[in-house]
């Protein structure tokens, strides 16, 4: 029986995996460019394309929670079938824009395809929480292979076809998913799934519990620090290479940050979740405090790579732990909220890195610097329920 259920896993995450893997190579190919893009479009301001980078995270982080409640009631099929029709169509219109408004429109609509706390939830449905780090390790692999692809294609494409072409091909991919999904994949039959429409009393009870309450401030934090420096680092280093050079960064990025993650992944299910958070809120620091005291294009390589890396290591051992919260009915729900806050960070990143750009990145770094000594505290401070 235990062999079954194994295998009936390695189908489960071989699946999830595919649809993330096309989803990451469409945003992958997308995310080196839009700051880039945004700015080359007419009437665009540095604050507005800080807008148009991040607003996709804000229509995502006030719908994870819809789309995760709606996926424990109505399946976790046809709950992310509506949501990537949504991100198709919002993907299309992004390379259609034709000024900043219309692209700040496109990526908000984008962003209404709100599927990701959906997808971890369906993962964990049919994955046992002694595997859990190591199931979200081997879709983090996936992902990290989809970047590791798509970041260095990125810049080539862009300079042969232009940048609209990349959001065409994200759309392409998205579409492929969605057939996927409809021929190969179904709801898992799960013991505990609940039949019932959930209280908001114990919607109110999972808010006020403190190890989720610290463990979405961290998902907050890093996904923040993220976005920021995505919107900052390719304005940054195009001042000192050409489009076409940019491969030459991307790869090693998306290799290292991938296989750094599959390995800390893979040990967070005996180390445990506070150990595997420290190291990789040790890469984000120092990702952050080389660029304020050196100012030139190694020390942004090696800043890249770290933050990076960082964020790839932190993300799926926050919902790992996450995902450990006793009531299995509120799943979705618990994934949603995480995303959420998740995505709200990837909004206030964009815009906070839009405003400080005009200022020097120095200051943003600082900033960051102060925000995630706060993590480290958050991280210190959880209870071994959450430990894995």
């Amino acid at each position: 029986m235990k062999n079954n259920m194994q295998r009936n896993e390695k189908k489960l995450i071989s699946k999830i995996s595919f649809v993330a893997s096309m989803r990451t190579l469409g945003t992958s190919l997308i995310i080196p460019f839009i700051a880039i893009y945004a700015k080359e479009l007419p009437d665009s301001t540095a604050y507005l394309s800080g807008i148009a980078f991040g607003v996709f995270g804000i229509s995502q982080a006030v719908l994870q929670l819809p789309m995760g409640r709606l996926s424990d009631k109505w399946g976790r099929k046809e709950t992310i079938l509506l949501a990537l029709s949504i991100y198709f169509i919002g993907t299309l219109l992004c390379g259609l824009s034709t000024n900043i408004y219309h692209l700040i429109f496109a990526r908000f609509l984008s962003g209404v395809g709100a599927f990701t706390g959906v997808s971890m939830a369906w993962l964990t449905d049919g994955t046992d929480s002694e595997r859990r780090n190591s199931a979200l390790s081997y879709v983090g692999l996936s992902i990290g292979s989809a970047v590791i692809i798509g970041f260095p294609l990125s810049p080539i494409l862009a300079y042969e076809y232009g940048i609209p072409t990349l959001f065409y091909i994200s759309s392409a991919l998205i579409f492929i998913s969605i057939i996927f999904i409809i021929l190969f994949m179904n709801n898992q039959d799960t013991e505990d799934r609940c039949d019932i429409l959930i209280k908001k009393e114990s919607l109110y009870a999972i808010l006020r519990d403190y190890n989720i309450v610290k463990l979405n401030i961290i998902a907050f934090l890093s996904n923040l620090a993220n976005s920021s420096i995505w919107f900052t680092m390719p304005l940054l280093i195009k001042e000192k290479m050409t489009i076409t050079e940019m491969w030459k960064l991307y790869l090693p990025i998306s290799v290292i940050g991938t296989s750094l993650m599959f390995y800390f992944n893979q040990k967070a299910d005996k180390s445990g979740t506070i150990r595997t958070s420290l190291i990789a809120i040790t890469f984000t620091l120092a990702g952050i405090i080389i660029p304020i005291v050196f100012i030139n294009l190694i020390s942004y390589i090696i800043s890249f790579i770290l933050l990076y890396s960082g964020n790839r290591i932190l993300s799926p051992v926050i919902t790992a732990a996450v995902s450990r919260y006793p009531n299995n009915c509120h799943k979705g729900s618990l994934m949603g909220i995480l995303n959420s806050f998740q995505f709200m960070g990837f909004f206030i990143g964009g815009l906070l890195g839009g405003f400080m750009y005009k200022f020097g990145h120095q200051y943003l770094f600082s900033i960051l610097f102060v925000l995630f000594l706060f993590c480290l505290y958050s991280i210190f401070t959880l209870t071994d329920s959450f430990e894995g």
